[in-house]
């Protein structure tokens, strides 16, 4: 029987939980290194082995299923974007990006219309909860509140 790696309390769910947060960018960004060389996972991170094993693998399915669930415009992964449990919000950031506005130049000059101020500018959100000091629900948590909702609504 095939083991479900979606909703359930399984190894690469719990590790893609792990991966999102942002203390974890490391060991996230050497795991995309790993799946980019195809390489173990172990052999980025700690220097060993050559082999797979199901440590790497696990690693290796809950990056697939982190880039899965993160939503393609925003960047918020999924069980926090499409989340409506009402302790979450989303505050307003932006970032400047020096290459982008250059090329928002070139293209302004083109169609005019565009204020200079806003080149280079990229809106994003942020996931974080009321307070900001509570931490954000789990994968888990938010798969296991989406089943109790589901079952109270069938019962």
């Amino acid at each position: 029987m095939a083991q479900s790696f979606g909703r359930s309390r399984s190894t690469p769910g719990f590790l893609a939980d792990v991966l999102s947060r942002p203390h974890n960018n490391g060991v996230r960004i050497a795991i995309k290194t790993a799946k980019d060389w195809k390489l173990p996972p172990r052999q980025i991170l700690y220097g060993m082995p050559k082999e797979w094993n199901q440590v790497d693998t696990k690693l290796s399915m809950a990056l697939t299923l982190l880039e899965a669930e993160t939503c393609k415009d925003c960047g918020t992964v999924s069980w926090l974007g499409h989340s409506a449990d009402n302790r979450i919000v989303f505050r307003h950031k932006t970032t400047y990006c020096y290459g982008c506005a250059e090329i928002e130049r070139k293209r302004a000059e083109e169609s005019k219309g565009k204020k200079k101020d806003d080149f280079g500018v990229k809106p994003y959100v942020e996931a974080d909860t009321f307070d900001g000091q509570t931490p954000l629900p789990s994968r888990a948590e938010e798969y296991e509140r989406r089943a109790a909702k589901a079952r109270r609504t069938q019962g």
